[in-house]
């Protein structure tokens, strides 16, 4: 069975604490170790007799990259970055080649790190320096330096990893931030037509009109329409349990900022490599939210890539779904002709993020299929939920986020004119290829079956497993609401302690007769209590720096995550012959008769589960519609109860309410069930509701 479990990981983020903040990282790359690169940026090469083609090869450790493969613009220009590991060696070698002969004439290498400086933004660029290449009077443009993934030129830097990548395809292992149009419905109202030609002169045409936006026809007929761009809904390109957004296309009636998500990618380990490879995997994330997308750099050949890349969002609403995916990049080659892999996705809700504490972990990729649940590997990340101090201690930071958990989650118009299930999945579907086809012509371009991926929805085929989950789900919630009463009714009630119900009816007494003093308690002394408080607060507001600390706990580890349960999914120990029915088609694919009917019996089997549930609650809610109907059919069982209450109201009104507390003791005593008062049967309430009719009598059997 696969480990599903959030391992607990210490990364050191934002490298070192510093006395500036002694408590966590305090930069813009702080939920993310600090990687350390070499950086070379070989700018030209000046004095090139013309009879050479100047190549330049760079050599740190086992890692060489080369400017062979690199488009020369005039003046032998190549303005390229190269990025090493810094520990990978200690000596940068660089050696000039003829692209003819294949000739080294010339060479120079540098020790590290005693001469090459080190540089963090935001610092200025190292300057390119003139460095002679031993007496050949040629002379190479280029700067180097120490850097970090801060430094700007990490996202087209053409890291050693990579060096077997061909130039043109180096753009596809980019890191890349993209942004998903904004969406809105186009609304065709057709008010009529007029000039009608059917193809059968003998009846007058029976004409219904069907549009489609993006070709142009011509029409004999005349027809008056309205167009009209609705902007008030909000266009899902998710489903709604993996929902990120609920924005409205029109800006105006977007709420307010509630704070930022913050993500820190920190790396993969475990990947499994692909069927029949004697490569690992290529890996690369896509993370989304909203309609930002963020994509990493693609870590060529290794089984546990490290990215380290930090990414932010605008929170509009926290109960929203934040998902990552992990792909194998097959882009590497020219004109490949293969799709990149899925290797598994991780979504979190947000709603099980508290606000300003930093959550890192080491999260399962899970993938189910027809074998069962598989463990693919497993990416670390560091989530952050981020808001800003309030400017007054105990309250909230600003009024949208005090004001979010009583907002409405869609915008108005999904309740005023909402859709239907069938035009809302219609509207998505359409929705996802209008974004699969301007991510596609980004750079580096954001692939259809990734985009596609990310936004799968949720199966909504037949499964017997989650089936008999959900009903222990509905089992789980009736026995919470049975869990009170059964307790009262084990230790109370059935019990024979005649001490436990002497001590409970003893309370009870103390509550029903002395009810004005427990009231006058609640009253005043609440009073004192509010008093004592404000002191409290105005107290603390002299120390609201060190308490507003100790309320965000920003020094206390955050909550353990749980984001799968096995046991609820019913995958602890599967049962491979009901994911196998899971996952197969529709019709189904299955030939042999004997499994289809194994299958048909254990369908049969849960559905009597179900059937007499759902029959017992019915048979239930049933006669309590009879009583009902007993009141309203019956003239004298109205009037007993008028008079009834009537009579309660009079004996709560008077003065003599000994009366009525006489009563309510003894059915406090009647009810713990002393001695005395089991009989060990049914009541008469219960044998008088129990003969109520149900039209479970009326199915025929």
């Amino acid at each position: 069975m696969a480990d599903v479990s959030i391992k607990k990981i210490s990364p050191k983020l934002g490298g070192e604490r510093g006395t500036r903040n002694p408590r966590g990282p305090s930069s813009s790359h702080d939920l993310v170790e600090q990687m350390e690169f070499l950086y070379v940026e070989l700018t030209k090469v000046e004095h090139v007799p013309q009879t050479c083609i100047p190549i330049v090869d760079i050599t740190l450790g086992n890692y060489n990259s080369s400017t062979r493969d690199l488009p020369v613009r005039p003046n032998w220009e190549w303005n390229q970055v190269f990025a090493f590991d810094k520990s990978k060696a200690d000596v940068l070698s660089f050696s000039l080649k003829d692209g003819y002969t294949n000739t080294e004439i010339g060479k120079r290498s540098f020790k590290l790190p005693a001469d090459i400086p080190s540089r963090v933004p935001p610092d200025a660029r190292i300057a390119a320096t003139n460095y002679d290449m031993q007496n050949t009077g040629m002379k190479l443009v280029m700067s180097i330096w120490f850097g970090t993934q801060a430094d700007e030129v990490y996202s087209t830097a053409w890291f050693s990893d990579t060096c077997g990548v061909s130039a043109s395809c180096v753009k596809n292992t980019r890191p890349n931030i993209y942004l998903a149009p904004m969406l809105c419905y186009l609304r065709v109202t057709i008010v009529s037509g007029h000039d009608l030609i059917s193809h059968d002169g003998r009846r007058p045409p029976s004409a219904f009109v069907e549009v489609q936006v993006g070709d142009t026809r011509r029409f004999a007929s005349k027809l008056i329409v309205k167009l009209a761009t609705d902007q008030t809904y909000h266009v899902f390109d998710e489903c709604s349990q993996y929902c990120s957004d609920y924005r409205p296309f029109a800006k105006g009636l977007w709420p307010g900022v509630l704070g930022k998500l913050e993500v820190g990618i920190l790396g993969a380990t475990g990947l499994t490599p692909m069927k029949n490879s004697q490569f690992q995997r290529h890996a690369y994330t896509v993370a989304k939210y909203g309609n930002k997308w963020a994509r990493t750099r693609t870590v060529v050949n290794n089984a546990s890539p490290k990215w380290n890349e930090q990414c932010s969002w605008d929170i509009y609403e926290k109960c929203t779904v934040f998902t990552i995916g992990l792909y194998d990049n097959h882009q590497l080659v020219v004109n490949s002709g293969l799709d990149d892999v899925p290797i598994g996705k991780v979504r979190i809700p947000l709603s099980k993020l508290d606000w300003n504490k930093i959550y890192t972990g080491s999260f399962p990729i899970l993938v189910l299929g027809k074998e069962g649940l598989k463990k693919t590997g497993e990416i670390q990340l560091a989530i952050r939920c981020a808001i800003p101090p309030p400017a007054w201690l105990f309250f909230s930071p600003s009024y949208f986020l005090a004001t979010s958990p009583f907002r409405w989650m869609l915008p108005k118009s999904h309740y005023k004119a909402p859709l239907g299930l069938l035009q809302y999945e219609d509207l998505r579907s359409k929705a996802v290829e209008v974004i699969c086809f301007n991510l596609n012509k980004t750079v580096p371009k954001l692939r259809n079956e990734v985009v596609k991926d990310m936004l799968k929805p949720r199966s909504k085929r037949f499964s017997m497993r989650r089936t008999i989950a959900n009903f222990e789900r509905l089992c789980r919630f009736f026995m919470w609401l049975y869990g009170p009463y059964a307790w009262l009714d084990a230790n109370l009630v059935s019990t024979t302690d005649v001490g436990r119900k002497a001590v409970t009816f003893g309370v009870c007494f103390l509550l029903v007769v002395g009810h004005r003093f427990f009231l006058w308690l609640l009253v005043d002394w609440w009073l004192y209590a509010y008093i004592g408080g404000v002191y409290i607060l105005y107290r603390v507001y002299k120390l609201r720096t060190v308490a507003f600390n100790m309320i965000m706990n920003r020094s206390n580890p955050a909550t353990p995550l749980v984001l799968v349960d096995l046991k609820l999914s019913k995958l602890d120990s599967p049962n491979l012959d009901i994911l196998d029915e899971e996952f197969d088609s529709m019709p189904s694919s299955e030939s042999d008769v004997y499994v289809l009917r194994m299958r048909y019996d254990r369908m049969r089997k849960m559905g009597e589960k179900i059937m007499l549930l759902v029959g017992d609650f019915a048979s239930q809610c049933e006669r309590l519609q009879a009583s009902w109907r007993l009141c309203t059919d019956h003239i004298v069982v109205v009037i007993c109860l008028v008079f009834l209450g009537y009579g309660v109201l009079r004996l709560l009104q008077s003065e003599t309410e000994y009366v009525f507390k006489s009563v309510l003791l003894l059915f406090i005593s009647y009810w713990l069930k002393f001695p005395w008062h089991r009989y060990g049967l049914p009541s008469a309430t219960k044998n008088y509701i129990r003969r109520f009719s149900s039209h479970e009598d009326l199915i025929i059997t």
